[in-house]
């Protein structure tokens, strides 16, 4: 296992793609850089240190700088891969459960911190399996079409081609250790009651439907779960209770909307899902200390200072 520090952007320093439609193995080396392999189809067969690995459609692999790595078996296989260098990547050795109690741990951390402070508070830190699988076929084909757009990008040599391929790269292990985080915490959820497994999804629901008309009824019927059980374990996992966090998600979202339009404070109001202009007004000042329009008035003095 690896720990990679998302906040140090990658320097790639070659990026390709090769489709051998024969049986191929590959070749002895020793580098002084990172490599990531990415396998798009078939099967390559590689050893590193002394360990074989079998690497497979979807599969993700990390060849370290100082190691010699050659294939020990014939096949045919299509792959892209990186050749890279970081600053800030360190190699791991601990128990799967206890990383998964760092997961977790992380996890709720993330979900408790107050909203104004996102993208602050944040952990860089990602754990990044040697070997990994993607398990998601949409994050799969995702990840496919964006690696065959990057190729693209990088055979036409364009402006900036080298920091745009990087910064494809820094996404590519971001998604990959975001999956491997996710599995695994779905995977211990024999630790935890499933009402709060209930409360990870009714995350995932506030967060895509915050626009919507949402009150008690509707979440009890939508979670089966009675609401004010529901709300303790949510304010348990989160330190927020439903409504807060609801709330917090749409201000959030006006705020956004707020900085990037010139869309009058009824209209935002009625797209974040607070009809009443009023009542968006009183919760919009209860999260930021402000109203809309003096939230508007000090960024617009910010903009032009």
């Amino acid at each position: 296992m690896l720990l990679y520090n998302s906040s140090i952007m990658p320097l790639t320093t070659h990026f390709g793609f090769v489709s051998y439609k024969e049986p191929w193995i590959h070749f002895p080396r020793l580098t002084d850089e990172y490599m990531l392999y990415f396998i798009k189809s078939g099967e390559l067969y590689i050893e590193e240190a002394g360990k074989r690995y079998v690497l497979k459609k979807g599969d993700s692999f990390i060849l370290q700088p100082g190691f010699k790595h050659s294939g020990f078996k014939a096949a045919c296989c299509d792959y892209y891969y990186f050749h890279f260098k970081h600053s800030d990547i360190t190699t791991i050795d601990k128990p799967l459960n206890e990383l998964i109690l760092e997961l977790n741990k992380s996890k709720d951390s993330s979900l408790a911190q107050s909203f104004m402070q996102d993208g602050k508070t944040h952990n860089t830190r990602c754990y990044l399996p040697k070997h990994y699988s993607v398990s998601n076929n949409k994050l799969l084909t995702y990840l496919l079409y964006m690696l065959k757009e990057t190729a693209d990008e990088y055979s036409r040599k364009n402006e900036y081609y080298n920091c745009l391929t990087s910064c494809k790269l820094s996404e590519l292990i971001i998604r990959i250790s975001s999956e491997f985080a996710d599995l695994n915490f779905r995977k211990s959820v024999s630790a935890y009651p499933k009402s709060f497994m209930k409360c990870q999804d009714l995350l995932d629901y506030l967060n895509n439907e915050y626009h919507k008309k949402i009150d008690s009824n509707d979440i009890q019927q939508r979670f089966e779960s009675n609401y004010a059980y529901l709300n303790r374990v949510f304010r348990k996992l989160t330190g927020h209770t439903i409504r807060d966090y609801l709330n917090m998600v749409r201000i959030k979202k006006a705020i956004e909307f707020i900085e990037n339009t010139d869309m009058n404070f009824s209209e935002i109001g009625y797209l974040v899902g607070i009809e009443d202009p009023y009542y968006f007004s009183k919760i919009f000042k209860k999260y930021t200390g402000v109203s809309p329009k003096h939230f508007k008035r000090n960024k617009l003095q910010i903009t032009t200072a």
